[in-house]
């Protein structure tokens, strides 16, 4: 593989597989700690979001038997609270760690409270803003999540770390329906 620098191309040196394992595993004994911790969280925030949709879409049907654009057009409420929560909270946070931090324990307090409300409440219109209130909760949390890899590993190695991050949400994106049957 080669760079284009100052017009010229410049031969990047081949790494081999074992050195590049070598640099992964480099990266996750020095920040695994925090790493392991983002994976996990961002694999439970998918989970939660695939599974209460699935849960929602179930209980539509079934219990209420809304089907079609109407049952579209209302399980698009939880996502379009993600989408925009995600929006803001990614203009707002910078590159300040702290209100990283601080955004994405709100974020999943928001969550938890509005995911243990959703199984209480038996009125559609609560579950339904209780579930409103789940996408905000990850829409908050899963920027900061993002910027806490893109700020804290160095560029040559991001691509990876991005890549195995988003290996675990999408475990969490495949496991969150089946677990959500009732």
């Amino acid at each position: 593989m080669s760079i284009r620098c100052d017009h010229a191309w410049i031969p990047r040196p081949a790494t081999d597989f074992h050195t590049f394992l070598g640099t992964i595993k480099e990266i996750f004994i020095q920040k695994g700690r925090w790493l392991y911790a983002i994976f996990v969280i961002g694999a439970i925030c998918m989970f939660v979001v695939f599974g209460v949709l699935f849960y929602l879409s179930s209980r539509l049907e079934d219990q209420f038997g809304i089907e079609g654009v109407k049952k579209g057009l209302i399980l698009a409420i939880p996502l379009a609270s993600l989408c925009l929560a995600s929006y803001v909270a990614g203009k707002k946070i910078g590159q300040n760690k702290i209100l990283m931090k601080w955004l994405t324990f709100l974020g999943l307090l928001i969550l938890s409270v509005s995911v243990l409300e959703a199984g209480y409440v038996r009125s559609i219109t609560w579950i339904v803003v209780a579930l409103f209130f789940s996408g905000i909760g990850i829409g908050v949390a899963l920027p900061c999540l993002d910027a806490f890899i893109t700020e804290s590993i160095k560029k040559e190695e991001r691509g990876t770390i991005s890549a195995i991050y988003s290996s675990m949400r999408f475990i969490g994106v495949a496991l969150g329906p089946q677990s959500f049957l009732y």
